[in-house]
């Protein structure tokens, strides 16, 4: 917003410099003089010109009167279109996809720690089951018996099969 402000003002001062005090009084037609006096004969005027423009709000009614009087004034109004309109608009659409990009991934991660913190205690609570299935109730399992419990047992099936799906 600053940069907008910053280019706006710069613009405006070359504007009030170039179109009002260089070609003010050369205009022959006496509407265009005064149109120009009224949208550049001071900076605060020149810059809400400027912002008339930069929101493209029927800017070439005010323009083509004094590209039409002094043509190479055109050289003036496209630098402000190229800076101002094109290059901050194109500005400030990077720092909303920059900024879209930096939420998708901070969600992302938020999305893996969910994931991590999911599968811990989905095997917490596998552990717990297994350790139930323990037949000799030594605290260690037997390959046969880890095969038994997730071919008997539909709730330790349903939860290691869980751990798989992440």
């Amino acid at each position: 917003m600053l940069l907008l402000v910053i280019v706006i003002y710069v613009f405006a001062i070359f504007g009030v410099e170039i179109i009002f005090k260089t070609y003010g009084d050369q205009f022959e037609n006496p509407d265009t003089r005064d149109e120009v006096a009224e949208l550049f004969g001071n900076v605060p005027r020149a810059m809400l010109t400027l912002l008339q423009m930069t929101t493209q709000d029927s800017w070439s009614a005010f323009v083509r009167p004094i590209v039409f009087e002094i043509y190479h004034l055109a050289f003036y109004f496209l630098a402000f279109i190229g800076v101002g309109v094109l290059g901050l608009a194109n500005l400030v659409t990077a720092i909303i996809v920059d900024t879209s990009m930096g939420a998708w991934k901070e969600d992302r991660m938020l999305v893996e720690k969910w994931k991590q913190a999911s599968v811990k205690e989905t095997l917490r609570e596998v552990d717990e089951l297994l350790m139930k299935t323990d037949e000799n109730s030594d605290g260690d399992l037997t390959k046969a018996e880890m095969i038994e419990a997730y071919v008997s047992n539909k709730q330790v099936r349903k939860k290691i099969d869980s751990v798989a799906d992440f």
